[in-house]
């Protein structure tokens, strides 16, 4: 029950959790391509740092959410899910109940300290 725990700076999420699986299969759509640094920035930059409001017109809080469940896309409906999605994006909650075989919503909080692990 490997799990991956990961900060995005892209979207401001912290600690969040992945199962091993669903990580890798994410990565591999980037050819597993990684940044990471030793050294801590010393300069602020020159733009304050401004998370995206929504990416394809879903607001980015519910893609967020979308991350953090389990998901199983072995059944066919899962498509016609992401195709639904795209077409109305402001529909999210809908579409979750819509597709709840789709979800395990279950308690999965985040970590909330390194300690947990």
């Amino acid at each position: 029950n490997v799990k991956v725990i990961i900060t995005d700076p892209g979207n401001g999420n912290k600690l969040m959790e992945y199962p091993a699986e669903q990580f890798m299969d994410a990565w591999k759509d980037s050819n597993c391509f990684m940044v990471s640094t030793d050294n801590v920035p010393t300069v602020a930059p020159l733009y304050p740092f401004q998370p995206i409001p929504s990416f394809a017109g879903i607001p980015t809080d519910d893609l967020a959410q979308l991350a953090g469940m389990d998901i199983d896309t072995e059944q066919q409906s899962y498509d016609q899910f992401i195709d639904d999605l795209l077409s109305h994006p402001t529909d999210f909650d809908s579409l979750i109940n819509n597709y709840d075989s789709l979800f395990d919503t279950g308690n999965d909080d985040a970590i909330d300290s390194p300690e947990q692990c």
